[in-house]
């Protein structure tokens, strides 16, 4: 897998090569000093199948080298390479939004020693690489400019069937629940966009990432709705028309105490490998809101929401998956597609406009809110 590194530090840029380059189906075959540098590399006939990027650089920064590439039909996987700050973190969502997959966060100061940061980028980097290809194979293809990233994508579903399927388009709901993880950002962005007030349900959202990056996705999304986006707050009770984004490091949760539903965070321990972990949420909302819980599972690595859409399932609420061909990674979806519990799969550009329905026109009357 040949693979090129873009980053204005060369301490960064010999880390991360020291790193890829210990893995045996791993080449890194250029490392540039900034954005155009790596695009006058590509222009130069050079073929990669992957690009890592810095996100804060001089003569053209990473938001600006997504969208160039882009614009220039180079479709490889662009991983961000960013620091964990508040600037940072708006421009990661902003590259992002521009086309990047996905990012990890720099060692920085939370590195005790070289050896140190380099065992933090290779914890982060290695896995999200691969989850655009599955295991390296010895025998590489250079990936076209015009070609969608390979993905894993999961055996097809040998469930037998144990729940009652619904037509989402007429099953209607008192809460939406949704998970996303890589690729997650730019299809909720998608979502987000036909969104309009007045809404008659709340919607909670948890997607993967470190915390400042959800507060900063937070303020994005909120930019393309009149709905209120926010990043969601301990005890907050659930309010028609809001969208919670669950906080970075901490899983989110729903509790029924007797003036409404309340949100509860917790750093218990990961599950499936991540904080927050979407089962929490679905599995809870599920508990309260029962069948009229809908839940979404979006793009993403790994099995989160598979559990907690067996849970809506099993309380008779519905579930809709993203499909494969819009996906990014099919790895959550796909989890749950093997488990059989969903009720439909969607492209991602016709799950804004159903829920868009679920939050209106097929929001719960209030006389039929969780009891």
């Amino acid at each position: 897998m040949r693979i090129l590194i873009i980053d204005d530090s060369l301490v960064y840029r010999s880390q991360i090569k020291l790193v890829l380059g210990a893995e045996s189906d791993f080449e890194v075959v250029k490392t540039a000093v900034h954005g155009q540098d790596g695009i006058d590399f590509l222009q130069q006939g050079g073929e990669v199948d992957l690009v890592v990027c810095d996100i804060e650089m001089p003569v053209l920064n990473g938001i600006d080298t997504v969208k160039k590439m882009r614009e220039l039909g180079y479709r490889q996987p662009i991983i961000i390479f960013s620091a964990q700050n508040t600037s940072s973190a708006e421009m990661t969502i902003k590259a992002l939004g521009a086309g990047a997959d996905d990012f990890v966060i720099k060692p920085d100061g939370a590195a005790k020693s070289c050896e140190d940061a380099i065992a933090r980028i290779k914890g982060q980097l290695v896995p999200r690489i691969l989850q655009f290809f599955g295991k390296p194979q010895a025998t590489r293809q250079v990936v076209p400019r015009d070609a969608k990233p390979r993905v894993v994508v999961p055996q097809a579903s040998t469930a037998t069937q144990k729940w009652s399927l619904f037509d989402p388009l007429h099953q209607r709901a008192n809460l939406v629940v949704i998970a996303s993880s890589t690729g997650g950002p730019p299809a909720l962005e998608n979502i987000i966009r036909h969104l309009k007030a007045p809404a008659r349900i709340p919607i909670c959202i948890v997607q993967h990432m470190p915390a400042v990056f959800t507060r900063s996705l937070a303020e994005r999304l909120n930019q393309l709705t009149s709905l209120n986006v926010r990043e969601a707050a301990q005890n907050e009770m659930l309010q028609p028309g809001v969208v919670y984004i669950a906080p970075g490091d901490f899983h989110m949760s729903l509790r029924k105490n007797m003036t409404g539903v309340v949100i509860h965070f917790d750093q218990a321990e990961r599950r499936h490998s991540v904080r927050p972990c979407a089962e929490f949420l679905f599995e809870s909302a599920a508990k309260i809101y029962g069948a009229k819980t809908f839940g979404i599972v979006l793009t993403g690595m790994g099995s989160d929401g598979r559990d907690g859409c067996c849970a809506i399932k099993q309380a008779g609420g519905c579930v809709v998956i993203q499909d494969e061909t819009s996906s990014v990674v099919w790895g959550m979806p796909g989890a749950v597609h093997q488990q059989g519990a969903f009720d439909k799969q969607l492209p991602l550009d016709e799950i804004g406009p159903l829920l868009q329905q679920k939050i209106t026109v097929l929001a719960a009357k209030p006389d039929k809110l969780a009891s």
